[in-house]
């Protein structure tokens, strides 16, 4: 999740970079998670691991 947040500023702080300080930035971080929020279902829809599905995090190996 932290991830995705900082992501998502990141992009949103270019953009606006990009659009000479036009737009906001809280809008434009919404947009840049909302995309990240899709990405991440269809992640899990095709029945591909994501974070917190690896072996540990699941007890295997102990």
């Amino acid at each position: 999740m932290t991830h995705s947040v900082i992501g998502a500023t990141v992009v949103a702080t270019g953009v606006r970079v990009k659009m000479r300080g036009e737009g906001d930035l809280i809008d434009l971080m919404a947009q840049a998670l909302a995309i990240e929020r899709r990405g991440w279902r269809s992640t899990h829809a095709a029945g591909r691991s994501g974070p917190g599905d690896g072996p540990s995090e699941r007890g295997a190996g102990r």
